[in-house]
């Protein structure tokens, strides 16, 4: 199992542990490139989430950084998640189910 597998299950058990819906998306030659690795809904906010391993280094896509910018633009949540920053994802779930506006529209998170 690669990292980014491990990180994204432990993505997904958080997220349905603190009552939110998340699938992972599975991209396919009729699918939509660059949508993010999981969408999800938290306490009724869409969030996009593209999971990257511990590498070092900045690898995220052009059309997933496109893709990032159209879910911001329609309202919702998106990121670039690293294992690094996922004490900042717990207080943005947190922050989300306790309806205050976690402000991250424009992070990526290392």
């Amino acid at each position: 199992m690669t990292p980014e597998t491990m990180f994204g299950r432990k993505v997904k058990k958080y997220i349905r542990d603190n009552g939110g819906y998340v699938v992972k998306y599975h991209g396919n030659a009729m699918s939509t490139n660059g949508t993010p690795d999981l969408l999800a809904c938290i306490n009724g906010n869409f969030v996009g989430i593209e999971l990257k391993a511990a590498r070092g280094k900045f690898d995220l896509q052009g059309i997933q950084a496109h893709r990032i910018k159209e879910i911001r633009d329609a309202g919702g949540y998106a990121f670039c998640l690293y294992p690094s920053a996922f004490d900042k994802f717990r207080q943005f779930v947190s922050d989300l189910n306790s309806g205050k506006d976690p402000n991250t529209r424009l992070i990526v998170w290392k």
